[in-house]
């Protein structure tokens, strides 16, 4: 962007590691600010503070498991519920819970309540105490879908086990909720121009570092680990695996140069009404920055990322909050 101050220069967006304190606390961040290449003054947008705040919001709900607005209001409309009965059975004030699904952080017995409320069977316990304030229909309905959860399939607790949505998001799922919708639907995204499984997955770790490194959130929440190969979406054979057990994907091989690979095929469109604008953008972005780059020189660009070569010693799972910011290829 052109630098508003002097109007001659562009202002490139930069990062330095900062300590703010909230709530008595300090938390340790890289903070976003642009600094113009001409006349060298620093400067920020409201954008960029509210990346920067919710920065810190996200680590303190991190610290003290405090669910994150996404997962309130979705928890809430799975049970078709509104904000003023969910209050009415938490035992808030009227209005409480509809402040913390737009973002105001609870604290102390009200934290923990909201916590225990992710969980089926904490859950099912708390209606069934609260069960004169409900009609018996109601009731019913709310007990029947809880069940439900209670007794998936083996195949959904094994998706659940990589992509658990009652978790708190954390630094390591780039503090979005776990969604294998949406990573699903990235892969199907990407697969037309990377079918072949080691450029995927140095697309879809762009995709989701980028997306944490200009908004503060991943897309998919998904973990990503550094192994040999690069930067690859954690326990990444069991997901490719579901998706062909699911029928998104199929695989066949295919010869190249005397040697044989898998090469997935798409069987299902993608879907772009799952994601936010800001989501669908980063992954044209990604898509555009690399489709003219070979497989070769995209592992190099990936192993030259402080996210693979700090962790490929100890294979560890690459936080968000440090790594995305210094991303280099995006």
């Amino acid at each position: 962007m052109k630098c508003p101050l002097c109007e001659k220069g562009d202002a490139v967006l930069s990062y330095q590691r900062k300590k703010r304190i909230f709530r008595k606390e300090e938390f340790e961040l890289f903070e976003y600010f642009y600094k113009c290449n001409k006349c060298k003054e620093e400067f920020t947008t409201t954008e960029i503070d509210t990346l920067n705040t919710n920065q810190v919001y996200n680590k303190y709900r991190e610290k003290y498991s405090i669910p994150f607005p996404s997962q309130l209001t979705s928890l809430r409309e799975h049970y078709s519920l509104s904000a003023a009965k969910m209050s009415e059975l938490l035992g808030f004030g009227a209005n409480q819970y509809r402040l913390y699904e737009s973002g105001e952080l609870p604290a102390g017995g009200n934290a923990t309540v909201l916590t225990l409320i992710l969980n089926p069977g904490s859950f099912k316990e708390l209606i069934s105490k609260s069960k004169s304030l409900l009609s018996d229909k109601k009731f019913e309905e709310i007990i029947k879908k809880l069940d439900s959860k209670i007794n998936e399939r083996l195949d959904k607790l094994i998706e659940r086990s990589i992509f658990p949505y009652d978790i708190i998001p954390n630094r390591f799922t780039g503090f979005s909720v776990p969604d294998f919708n949406k990573f699903t639907n990235m892969v199907l995204y990407f697969v037309a121009s990377a079918p072949f499984k080691v450029r995927l997955n140095k697309l879809l770790f762009y995709a989701d570092f980028a997306n944490y490194k200009y908004t503060g959130y991943s897309i998919s929440g998904c973990k990503y680990a550094a192994i040999d190969m690069g930067s690859v979406p954690d326990q990444f054979s069991i997901l490719f695996g579901l998706l062909e057990s699911e029928k998104y994907l199929r695989t066949e091989l295919v010869r190249i140069k005397d040697k044989e690979y898998e090469k997935f095929i798409s069987l299902k469109e993608f879907k772009s009404g799952l994601f936010f604008k800001s989501e669908l953008r980063t992954l044209d972005e990604v898509h555009k920055k690399f489709q003219s780059i070979s497989t070769t020189d995209l592992m190099k660009i990936s192993h030259s990322e402080k996210a693979w070569l700090d962790n490929i010693a100890s294979k560890a799972l690459i936080d968000y909050s440090i790594y995305a910011p210094q991303l280099i290829g995006m």
